[in-house]
């Protein structure tokens, strides 16, 4: 809502420029409408009727782009998902918003010029040619010449915002997708079955879930197949509590750390390195020791400065089940990449107990080409085993992590839609400002090259007033990202809001747009006929 009121913002900036400009050129007619007897209030009524007609057609227009853009928005929004379901439509509480907000914008913006073009004085307004009007405007900076280049300079000043908020959106975006996860997230597909809603249970579930494990690991086009109680990155957590045997704590503190339950070759699958020890294996199961392999997060803090492979601890909160490690495994993102890593500790899902009981369990399944393509094959295998097991959430690692980043990414995405649609209004604005100022000076420009001006410095004339604009332009817009970008800290991602490269782009970006704006309204004016621009009046 911000973003789209910035943009309105502009767009109000635009047509009350264009306004300005139309009553300028139109004091001499609105002097005859008076003279002739008009009435102050009626030639107001008819201007301010040209200006809602104008943003009603533009309301029209962008209620038509709208209905186009329903489906890019759901097409955003739904990140890949096939189940995903936005119903966005148009209604008439909408409509009637735009058409409120479109007859307000137009009156409001309206009314300066309005007033601007019925407040003259008929007799010099009568005798007024270009030529006297572009000196009197020159030397009398008086509100179209002011107020004008002051909603140009209000223009740059807002899209500097939007562009550097689309830097900084973009950036962090960059920076997510740079994150180490600390596994190969590329070939896995990975799907969920739930053979405990089917009726499964204890022995009976652990066994139903080994023999579907088999089963994909003999499949052509699979690497390597493991199961997990919830897959990595995936906005998901789990924790429990811990003792530490000889670890002193203060104050009543209680340890905790995050945990899942894995099932064999889960890190050869996942490819996470085994700094120490072994993996877990078909081994680990029920009667034997109950172990556990933790990362580099757990064993600095609970066993900082000795190797943890051999020590034991208690796990489980109040059943404080025994668990030797057997391994120290490298350091993988655990629930999301923005959070920091937990320290975190894999069981074998094969000696799951009644403290901690499985029921659905992930697969996941290294693949040698598009995981996706063996969907139907996995289908296949869990009917035969279990007909009335269900299988779903069927997608791929990749696309599991990309889910928990779909706001940074939706943001990134219409702030630079935003930002590009702020930069070419502003830069439309601008154009339009410097040629019609070039266009009233016509005559001016044609005495200063009959008086041997050389064409670059008519260029510089134009461009100085542009560069001008933009650099008071740049510096309203510094102060206004500043004081702004402090509220988008929570949704950035290794950058600060005031980030000089983001910052230091969106200015360059803007100086480039604004000299481009500027260079055609003067390359036309050094281009002027000296002869026909005399003869112009």
């Amino acid at each position: 809502m911000t973003m789209v009121g910035l943009i309105l913002t502009i767009t109000c900036a635009n047509i009350a420029n264009l306004l300005l400009a139309r009553a300028a050129a139109r004091r001499r007619e609105m002097a005859v409408r008076l003279s002739l007897g008009a009435g102050r209030l009626r030639v107001m009524r008819q201007l301010l009727t040209e200006s809602v007609l104008l943003s009603l057609l533009g309301g029209l227009l962008g209620t038509v782009v709208a209905v186009a853009g329903i489906g890019s928005l759901t097409w955003l929004l739904a990140n890949g998902r096939d189940n995903f379901t936005l119903r966005a439509e148009l209604d008439w509480r909408v409509l009637s918003f735009t058409v409120l907000v479109a007859v307000s914008t137009g009156i409001l913006f309206g009314l300066a010029p309005a007033l601007q073009a019925t407040k003259i004085d008929i007799t010099p307004a009568l005798k007024e040619n270009r030529a006297s009007a572009s000196h009197a405007r020159k030397h009398r900076f008086g509100l179209p010449f002011g107020l004008s280049h002051a909603l140009v300079v209000s223009q740059i000043a807002i899209s500097l915002l939007l562009v550097a908020a689309a830097g900084l959106f973009v950036r962090t975006l960059a920076n997510l997708h740079a994150v180490n996860v600390g596994f190969n997230r590329e070939n896995i597909l990975l799907f969920n079955v739930d053979a405990g809603q089917a009726g499964y249970k204890d022995a009976a579930l652990i066994n139903f879930y080994a023999d579907l494990d088999r089963r994909f690991r003999a499949r052509p086009g699979v690497r390597n197949a493991t199961m997990t109680q919830m897959p990595l990155v995936a906005n998901w957590s789990s924790s429990t509590w811990i003792t530490i045997p000889g670890l002193p704590t203060t104050n009543g503190e209680r340890l905790s750390t995050a945990v899942t339950q894995i099932g064999p070759q889960f890190f050869e699958t996942m490819q996470i390195p085994i700094l120490l020890g072994r993996s877990l294996d078909a081994r680990d199961r029920q009667g034997a020791q109950t172990v556990a392999v933790i990362n580099e997060v757990f064993a600095k803090k609970y066993f900082p400065g000795v190797s943890p492979v051999g020590r034991h601890f208690g796990f489980g909160g109040e059943d404080n089940i025994d668990m030797e490690i057997v391994g120290l495994a490298k350091n993988t993102r655990y629930n999301s990449l923005k959070r920091e890593i937990p320290p975190l500790v894999y069981t074998s899902y094969l000696q799951a107990g009644k403290n901690r009981p499985i029921q659905r369990m992930y697969f996941e399944l290294r693949t040698t080409g598009d995981p996706l393509a063996l969907a139907n094959t996995v289908r296949r295998i869990v009917r035969e085993v279990g007909p009335r097991v269900p299988v779903a959430d069927i997608t791929t690692q990749s696309r599991i992590i990309d889910s928990t980043i779909v706001q940074e990414r939706t943001f990134a995405s219409l702030c630079t839609g935003f930002g590009a649609l702020a930069l070419i209004m502003a830069c439309v604005g601008l154009y339009a400002t410097m040629a019609y100022a070039v266009a009233r000076r016509t005559t001016e420009i044609g005495i200063r090259m009959a008086l041997g001006a050389l064409r670059r410095r008519v260029v510089w004339l134009v461009l100085r007033d542009v560069l001008l604009l933009a650099v008071v332009g740049l510096a309203l817009g510094l102060l206004l990202v500043f004081e702004t970008t402090a509220l988008l800290k929570s949704f950035l991602f290794g950058l600060q809001p005031n980030d000089p490269i983001a910052l230091v782009s969106a200015a360059a970006i803007l100086i480039a747009c604004a000299f481009l704006a500027g260079y055609l309204p003067a390359w036309r004016a050094a281009r002027i006929d000296p002869m026909q621009a005399l003869r112009h009046e």
